[in-house]
């Protein structure tokens, strides 16, 4: 079965989008057309089929042009741009002139008008509707392509002139220099010497040190017989700016923080978490993640309350599958089993006769949690040992 959006690659690399179907007609956009000047094409949906059936094309699973889009994320400017294209090739969408959108001989007069409305060239619209069409057919699709622009993640080539933005003071800083491969290699070196080593120098000292160890070309010593490098003249040199942005290119995030922080306090508090328990939830009720926090709050004593008693500690029970709470404990005791064994308790007690207690009315509905969970997910400290053993039990 063939739907609009549809994306079909034939044997001979060409790949069309399936823009209107009836049943047994079909309008096709190739979506790749180099010149951006393709036009919709009409095939039989019966001979789509067959070659599909025969191999001699592909319906391809994965739209290329799919672009899922935060819209908070879009600048003012672009939202402004994508807004105004859509006005121009608005009545062109509706259902009203499909197919003849379509057909070249009704298109034209239909894309002359919207073009004498709005004041603007007929190529225009053209480049606007065929955009709109070769994209998935949504609003987001007329979006600036500013993506394409700078060439992101390639090297430039160095020439004789300097690339980048020229020096404010380059009279008596110079022009600067271009970072060459071997200039890069000497970068490496330093990260490897300096940075990614247990509590190593900052990028700016690391700068500075590299400066010393290739760039220096002679040493003196000071009054306290420090020995001090000689630099090169300051424009036969990388600047700092051009050693953070390869420094940022370089840089492994998780060596970096291997070999500065180490491995233990890496896979205890850095490393990336491939995986969360939100899929372990196969139904309500199957299991239930519980956990312990300290509050950021000091309690006075209700009978003298210039005294503190400390902090408390909070214990929730969330049934994972549906994300509710079923239970809770506050108290006074550190994280430990009598607390964990509270807040289950009361995840299976019934809520409306628990809330009644402190005066606040619910109904069963409201709060419908007093069941024993099929498996529970707790920390170490407080899930092993044989107390809770008698939770398994039950």
């Amino acid at each position: 079965m063939l739907c609009v959006n549809d994306i079909i690659q034939w044997s001979d690399g060409k790949t069309e989008r399936l823009l209107w179907s009836d049943g047994d007609l079909g309008y096709f956009l190739d979506i790749y057309y180099e010149n951006d000047n393709g036009l919709p094409v009409l095939r039989l949906i019966n001979d789509v089929r067959e070659a599909l059936e025969e191999n001699k094309a592909v319906c391809l699973e994965k739209d290329p042009f799919l672009n899922l889009v935060d819209e908070e994320k879009i600048s003012i400017k672009n939202k402004q741009k994508r807004d105004k294209a859509l006005d121009i090739i608005g009545k062109l969408l509706s259902k009203e002139n499909e197919p003849d959108i379509y057909v070249r001989q009704k298109r034209g007069p239909l894309i002359q008008k919207v073009a004498d409305e709005h004041g603007i060239a007929v190529t225009t619209v053209y480049r606007y509707l065929r955009k709109y069409w070769q994209r998935g057919k949504t609003p987001n699709a007329l979006l600036p392509d500013y993506f394409n622009s700078g060439g992101k993640g390639k090297v430039k080539s160095a020439g004789e002139k300097k690339r980048g933005r020229p020096r404010k003071f380059k009279d008596s800083l110079g022009e600067g220099v271009n970072v060459t491969p071997q200039d890069v290699e000497k970068f490496v070196k330093a990260l490897n010497k300096y940075y990614y080593v247990q509590n190593g120098y900052s990028p700016a000292e690391v700068y500075n040190l590299l400066l010393s160890d290739f760039y220096s070309v002679d040493f003196r010593y000071n009054e306290e017989g420090v020995k001090l490098p000689i630099l090169d003249q300051i424009h036969n040199a990388p600047s700092l700016r051009q050693f953070l942005y390869w420094f940022e290119e370089k840089l492994d995030i998780e060596r970096s923080l291997r070999s500065r922080k180490g491995n233990r306090n890496f896979e205890l508090n850095e490393r990336p978490i491939l995986n969360s328990s939100a899929g372990e939830g196969l139904w309500a009720t199957y299991k239930y993640q519980i956990d312990a926090t300290i509050g950021d709050v000091y309690l006075r004593s209700s009978y003298d309350s210039t005294e503190i008693i400390g902090r408390p500690v909070i214990y929730f029970v969330i049934d994972i599958f549906s994300r509710m709470i079923v239970g809770y404990y506050v108290g006074l005791e550190g994280p430990s089993w009598m607390g964990m064994s509270m807040a289950l308790a009361n995840a299976m007690i019934e809520k409306v006769s628990f809330c009644a207690k402190y005066g606040k009315e619910i109904t069963q509905e409201e709060w419908l949690c007093h069941f024993a969970p099929e498996a529970l997910l707790c920390d170490r400290g407080e899930g092993e040992g044989k107390a809770i053993e008698t939770v398994a039990i039950l």
